[in-house]
């Protein structure tokens, strides 16, 4: 993970692209018999390549069950992906390709040619961050907790079936995701959270951490799993169908104030003009979201929403 952007509205990481083949090898003709490694392999000359023995993979029989058995990577790529929360569309940058082996065909390397280069993600990233803000407690007072078992903890162990609640609070007000973490087949998985934030202080990003270990059935890599919990007062946009547009416009502006929009749906009525809804303790945050909605104003919120603010869209000002 490289971090958030710095304007917090997406998620910026790297991943690796491959491809591969059953396994070759290569030695020297005299002496010691010494495999050659594959590095070695590719920086020789063609002419001193073709002096080695290459042992090449025997055919697979189609019925065999097994596999192709050991395998090579053939050619690599790191990537860098922008994605952006909001509306999930991805930018990706090709920031190396290699090929490793004399096997590579140029298949990967094609098949990514269209991607923007290490020069665009460096333009973008001069701009755009990534910003990585790691910590237990946030911008604008706001903090992060895991309990597991209902019980503080940063780090735990997978025995049987716990409950794991990632928590944001700021002030009185909570946001809470809860799920149930398992025990995997034949081993205890060991786990720890980090916290990294959003720079604008609208959310926090746990990033679980699953040891690596070994089983009776061989190793496990380790592994990451994340997870985005909204900093409250959360928002919940409603729009009638014919105002969608000006719902996601809202929605932009309400982020733009500090506020985490959680979801946008539908509305139960058409509103001539915005109305903001909140109870007493967020008439503040209420008013800031009208200030920058003209027209809009604020109204008790006296049902239980998805948050603690709720934005009725009304139609768009003249």
């Amino acid at each position: 993970m490289q971090g958030w952007s710095t304007d917090g509205e997406s998620l910026v990481w790297t991943q690796r692209d491959s491809s591969s083949s059953p396994a070759h090898h290569y030695f020297e003709k005299s002496g010691k018999k010494a495999e050659v490694p594959l590095a070695r392999v590719m920086a020789m000359p063609e002419a001193e390549r073709k002096k080695l023995n290459h042992v090449a993979p025997a055919p697979q029989d189609e019925n065999d069950m097994n596999g192709p058995g050991e395998v090579q990577t053939d050619e690599e790529a790191t990537l860098a992906v922008v994605r952006n929360l909001k509306t999930g569309a991805e930018v990706k940058y090709l920031l190396s390709y290699a090929a490793l082996t004399p096997q590579a065909t140029g298949e990967l390397k094609k098949r990514l040619s269209s991607l923007l280069d290490a020069a665009a993600y460096e333009a973008w990233r001069k701009t755009n961050g990534p910003v990585m803000t790691k910590g237990l407690e946030g911008p604008r007072g706001s903090k992060a907790t895991v309990l597991i078992a209902g019980e503080k903890s940063m780090s735990w162990s997978v025995t049987d079936s716990i409950t794991v609640s990632y928590i944001v609070t700021r002030g009185a007000d909570k946001s809470v995701v809860t799920m149930e973490d398992e025990m995997a087949a034949m081993y205890t998985p060991e786990r720890s959270a980090e916290v990294f934030w959003d720079p604008t202080g609208r959310r926090a990003l746990f990033a679980i951490t699953t040891a690596e270990a070994h089983t009776m059935r061989g190793s496990v890599s380790a592994s990451v799993q994340y997870f985005i919990v909204p900093t409250p007062p959360r928002v919940e946009v409603l729009a009638s169908a014919r105002l969608k547009e000006e719902a996601e416009r809202i929605a932009g502006v309400v982020e733009k104030t500090g506020f985490a929009v959680v979801t946008i749906g539908p509305a139960t009525k058409d509103r001539p003009a915005t109305v903001i809804y909140a109870g007493p303790a967020h008439q503040e945050a209420a008013q800031k979201i009208a200030a920058a909605l003209p027209g809009a104003t604020v109204d008790k919120l006296t049902w239980k929403a998805n948050g603690e603010i709720v934005v009725a869209v009304g139609a768009p000002p003249k």
